[in-house]
């Protein structure tokens, strides 16, 4: 038994060498993401409220339309470009794929 320890140490400490280095760069990409998720997050929020205080009329008005009328839910075309860029800053998110006629889909405010 000893003998074959001898034999096969270097070959042994190369794969444990090897695993510990796979592991460790695992747990450092594991930890980058964490922490590039939060920072993303971070600055999006940030984006979000600067852009949340700097509405135009029509975009507060299709916000507005969730206050005033306790909706959940609101109808708003696909096309209008308001829409589109409220739904990019995930301000609104399109709950169906599925339009209720036409262009429209409900949309509901996050």
């Amino acid at each position: 038994m000893k003998e074959s320890i001898d034999e096969y140490k270097v070959y042994l400490g190369i794969v444990f060498l090897a695993s510990s280095c796979f592991l460790i760069s695992h747990f450092i990409y594991w930890l980058y993401s964490i922490l590039k998720f939060k920072i993303e997050n971070k600055v999006r929020n940030k984006e979000m409220i600067n852009r949340l205080n700097n509405l135009n009329d029509y975009e507060k008005r299709i916000l507005r339309t969730f206050v005033l009328y306790n909706e959940r839910s609101i109808q708003l075309e696909i096309n209008d470009g308001t829409v589109a860029e409220l739904e990019f800053l995930r301000i609104l998110f399109r709950s169906a794929n599925i339009s209720s006629g036409g262009m429209v889909f409900p949309y509901i405010n996050i």
